[in-house]
């Protein structure tokens, strides 16, 4: 790789088979008019020198991160931990009781000191919210019969009802189920029939 005007220079900081800075340092190029190309390193946190090969005193050094815990500098003073599974915490000092997943159904799991509680998905209960809820036992299809679904249900409706519960009266052009622009008329209390405009065509 090269640098310079004309590309004449040989890049400073690709001139080895390994990178020039270290420890995840990276390498700037500084033109000059009278030497050429230089380099210089800049340091993450936690290391210095011209090359980044000297680690400076930092709180990661006390290993705050507990049950083999990854300490990350954010200065040289502050750190995060990010915890291996089945731990958390800020030093990842806690049990996490939800690592194992134990709420099913799409619920969220909350650990807790010694335990851990799980919030059910609608539709479902118990302590892992693994149970289905009849919801056929409430009487919510007005109009209709229910059929208890997995975390759901839904409703057969009578002739004449319709929507979600069976508690709309059907009125078939009402919306209309003409697309294209077609337009709907209805024919008797439960049929309709579609007229297309001109290049539409009814399709059964």
């Amino acid at each position: 790789m090269f640098v310079g005007e004309y590309c004449q220079h040989l890049n400073p900081c690709h001139t080895g088979p390994g990178p020039r800075c270290q420890n995840g340092g990276t390498c700037n190029v500084e033109m000059s008019v009278t030497s050429g190309p230089t380099f210089s390193c800049s340091c993450p946190v936690g290391y210095s020198a011209s090359l980044c090969e000297i680690a400076v005193q930092n709180s990661c050094n006390s290993n705050p991160c507990l049950n083999g815990g990854t300490c990350t500098l954010v200065t040289l003073t502050n750190y995060t931990c990010s915890c291996a599974v089945g731990y958390r915490g800020r030093h990842c000092q806690l049990p996490d009781h939800c690592a194992s997943q134990p709420c099913r159904n799409a619920a969220s799991c909350h650990s807790l000191k010694d335990t851990y509680r799980c919030t059910c998905a609608r539709g479902f209960t118990g302590t892992n919210c693994t149970t289905d809820i009849d919801e056929c036992r409430q009487d919510l299809c007005v109009h209709g019969r229910c059929i208890n679904t997995v975390g759901s249900y839904r409703c057969n409706c009578s002739p004449g009802y319709t929507g979600l519960n069976c508690d709309s009266q059907y009125i078939p052009c009402d919306p209309s189920p003409c697309i294209n622009g077609g337009t709907c008329r209805q024919v008797d209390t439960f049929n309709y029939q579609c007229s297309c405009p001109p290049g539409k065509y009814l399709a059964y």
